[in-house]
């Protein structure tokens, strides 16, 4: 399988791809700094902004790891925006790497996470607004990943984790919580065995 990671030299860009790389994947960077990829890796060296259906159709999957941090809530849109329009009509299918600001507070699905954020309320608008273009588009298959509120970079991949679809879900100590590499394994897995298609998912520890 052939995947294309818009941002791998990210953060969460780098976890991603090292998971698929493990499972014998073809891994391609998209939109990185090439100064700051692993020598050797295939690099499509293009703005974000700039990329054409050309450029996607070689992949059967694509994930965009793009970091959203505040105040750039319009990027997100813009992003969201541009690759909705190069993806459709393609066979290749989107991963997004999204905010769990939009997910359900619970199963009652009457608050979003974003309410109880009214410091971020401008920043969580548009954040909700590129979602729901990607929820509002067609011609092709995508899946968005919600981060759980506690997103550790530094903590230990486990191997176990539980997935929800578009609420909050918690592990046993009532922590939505997961490690960069644990939500790296449930990307992939998901990748590999869709279970998700043109819907969110989140996923915390067991």
């Amino acid at each position: 399988m052939k995947i294309g990671i818009i941002k791998a030299a990210s953060s969460f860009g780098r976890f991603v791809a090292n998971e698929a790389l493990d499972r014998g994947f073809e891994v391609s960077a998209i939109s990185d700094d090439v100064s700051e990829l692993p020598e050797g890796w295939p690099l499509i060296d293009r703005d974000v902004l700039e990329l054409s259906f050309k450029d996607i159709e070689q992949f059967d999957v694509v994930v965009n790891c793009s970091e959203v941090r505040a105040g750039q809530g319009e990027m997100a849109v813009s992003v969201m925006d541009h690759l909705i329009d190069i993806f459709a009509g393609s066979s290749t299918r989107l991963m997004v790497v999204g905010s769990g600001v939009n997910l359900f507070a619970d199963d009652s699905r009457k608050q979003k996470v974003a309410d109880f954020l009214p410091a971020m309320k401008e920043q969580s608008d548009l954040l909700a607004q590129a979602w729901g273009n990607l929820q509002a588009s067609s011609g092709f298959d995508w899946t968005y990943l919600a981060p759980p509120f506690h997103f550790d970079i530094s903590g230990p991949k486990t191997g176990s984790y539980r997935t929800g679809s578009d609420f909050v879900i918690v592990d046993q100590k009532g922590a939505a919580a997961i490690s960069y590499a644990d939500l790296a394994l449930a990307l992939v897995d998901e990748i590999s065995e869709p279970q998700f298609l043109n819907s969110m998912f989140t996923a915390t520890y067991r």
